[in-house]
């Protein structure tokens, strides 16, 4: 279980035991001044969950890689991507190559008239350079367009449309 703290800001892990409902300890990973959002997901294609965070201001985009080794389950933070600030990020396939890709909200550069970004993912906990719009994106997955996004005054809203029938 990964856990993320407000005031003081930090992840923290915990490991499952045996016995139900019960965990270990909680374990302090990393502290910053900002946390925004963190998210799970196998990065790297080795089994395990990895963690991705926004953090500080500028924001800088983080990765945790999961060593498996319960004496050290995480190691260092390893830099993705230097921004200026992004308050929301997320993890999923989305060009269906079975490898996690990481789409976020903000802006990479303080000048930047764009939103919304994703960064495809390589396979090894690495990723592709953001790529941003702020109207409408299309990645090819459904005919007509799957999605598209709306800026509000203060967030990025995504609305997914996924085909119904067959």
């Amino acid at each position: 279980m990964v856990i993320l703290s407000r005031a003081p800001d930090r992840i923290c892990w915990q490991l499952s035991q045996p016995s139900p409902n019960t965990f270990s300890l909680s374990e302090i990973l990393v502290s910053y001044d900002d946390i925004y959002d963190f998210e799970l997901a196998d990065t790297d294609a080795d089994g395990d969950l990895d963690i991705v965070a926004s953090v500080d201001y500028p924001t800088r985009i983080v990765w945790f890689e999961n060593t498996g080794d319960p004496d050290a389950l995480f190691r260092e933070e390893e830099l993705i991507l230097q921004t200026f600030f992004i308050d929301n990020i997320q993890l999923e396939d989305i060009n269906k190559d079975s490898i996690p890709d990481l789409s976020m909200s903000g802006r990479v550069q303080s000048s930047d008239s764009t939103n919304f970004h994703i960064m495809l993912g390589e396979g090894d906990g690495s990723f592709a350079p953001p790529s941003g719009t702020t109207y409408r994106l299309q990645l090819g997955l459904f005919e007509p367009p799957p999605f598209f996004f709306i800026t509000r005054k203060v967030m990025t809203v995504l609305y997914i449309y996924m085909p119904t029938g067959k």
